[in-house]
């Protein structure tokens, strides 16, 4: 893959290192292969060799500029496929105080830009390139190497929900330095899980994640089958429990049956406001249970380890979704 790296002003970046990840098999996966090469290059030319084929993606980095954007390409390249053009573009910088509700200064928060979606996930994964910094004693931060452009900056730190992400767009080089970020006090989410016996399950694995994935939380339910997390940021939560989980563990740790996975799963969503307690219970058994039996084949031959769900006409959400798998006679 050839191509140039040049500056806010169309000049050539005489030293700079190109930065290419193979994409993974799913678009969630960590990239299956990196490759980084350093150019010293008069005309801000590169040629980045011995690349497999496949979606790769690209950006430079240099010192003195924020990082490029990313730029994709599908290799072998075809005739009609331009060289990359990156450009690098001298960073902003956003300074100011984090505060918990009070007012007060907060030390050792986390500063960055408010990531979401795929970026979210790639944080998760470790793999997020974003300039991170922390507040020092007195709550002050200054957070370099940002690209210029539009973006939102937010504040974490253990014990508080996130602050609201304040709006930026900010030109090459710009400064903004008197940004307060006020940490939330959160809300909190506590809720019982039954199994499929109708009993209370302890040592569940529970997973609550908001829909953007910015931010998730695991925690486990306590002997009384019973589990709470608090400092959550006030919106949407989908919460999940796993009740028996343990059993479905193969002891070659071989991966999990995503039918059996998906039968033993319960759900629902909660709406939290700052400072609010929601409770939840999952699981538990209907104080009218109807049984529902049948058999699914297709062209006259029973479909075994097919998955069959049932969710009630007049439920409004996925609260009481049941999901079975198929034995082999598709029962």
């Amino acid at each position: 893959a050839a191509g140039t790296v040049k500056d806010g002003q169309g000049r050539p970046v005489k030293v700079f290192t190109v930065h290419a990840e193979l994409a993974g098999s799913q678009w969630y996966m960590p990239p299956s292969e990196k490759k980084d090469q350093s150019f010293e290059s008069e005309d801000g030319r590169f040629l980045v060799t011995e690349l497999r084929s496949g979606s790769w993606t690209f950006h430079a980095v240099a010192e003195g500029y924020a990082r490029s954007e990313k730029h994709e390409r599908k290799l072998p390249l075809g005739e009609t496929d331009e060289e990359l053009a990156l450009v690098l573009l001298r960073p902003v910088l956003v300074a100011g105080t984090v505060v918990d509700p009070a007012g007060l200064p907060v030390a050792g928060a986390e500063v960055t830009k408010e990531l979401v979606g795929a970026e979210a996930i790639q944080a998760m994964q470790g793999r997020s390139d974003w300039p991170v910094t922390k507040s020092d004693g007195e709550g002050a931060f200054r957070l370099e190497g940002i690209p210029p452009g539009a973006g939102s900056i937010v504040a974490r730190k253990d014990g508080f929900a996130p602050s609201e992400a304040v709006s930026l767009e900010l030109g090459e080089g710009e400064q903004k330095l008197d940004l307060v970020l006020t940490l939330r006090r959160g809300g909190t989410i506590s809720g019982e899980v039954y199994g499929a016996e109708g009993k209370l399950a302890s040592g569940s694995m529970v997973i609550l994640q908001m829909p953007t994935l910015e931010q998730r939380r695991f925690t486990n339910t306590d002997a009384s089958g019973a589990f709470s997390e608090s400092g959550l940021k006030p919106g949407t939560w989908q919460v999940q429990a796993f009740p028996g989980i343990e059993s479905l563990q193969s002891e070659s740790g071989e991966p999990l049956d995503q039918g059996k996975l998906l039968a033993v799963l319960k759900m629902t969503t909660v709406s939290l406001d700052d400072g609010e307690l929601e409770h939840v219970v999952l699981g538990a058994p209907p104080e009218d249970p109807v049984r529902v039996h049948g058999r699914v084949t297709l062209g006259g031959e029973p479909v075994p380890g097919a998955l069959i769900s049932f969710v009630p006409a007049d439920s409004a959400g996925i609260d009481k979704l049941k999901i079975k798998t198929l034995d082999a006679e598709g029962r």
